[in-house]
């Protein structure tokens, strides 16, 4: 959903795509399909602000390692509580490679168990 946005480099319109995301899934009874998407949707928004990350990163300037260090850590909390709704490989994964990013002294290292070294 919001990573073709974010492949054209349109943030914006990928955060306006999870808002009217999340606000149909708000007009249903909560159910264990509703807790997935749920998951799902978290996924995206921690995708989002790695991306945003990236964008600081790749700007440069004057405290753009710190402020992009701020943004990676926000997508792992949410790649977390992603994982926590809906226990997924890519929300693990995506939690792996913001911690990398927000720590320039990890690698990452994609695998069958994914995560950092």
């Amino acid at each position: 959903m919001a990573a073709d946005y974010l492949e054209l480099g349109e943030r914006s319109n990928a955060e306006d795509a999870l808002a009217r995301a999340e606000a149909a899934l708000a007009l249903h009874p909560t159910t264990k399909h509703d807790k997935k998407m749920q998951g799902r949707l978290k996924y995206e928004r921690g995708k989002v602000k790695e991306h945003e990350g990236d964008e600081v990163t790749n700007a440069g300037g004057e405290g753009a390692t710190e402020r992009a260090a701020a943004l990676y850590n926000e997508a792992k909390e949410i790649y977390r509580a992603s994982h926590k709704l809906c226990p997924d490989v890519a929300a693990k994964e995506a939690f792996g490679r913001a911690q990398v990013k927000a720590h320039e002294d990890m690698e990452f290292v994609p695998g069958p168990g994914g995560g950092a070294a």
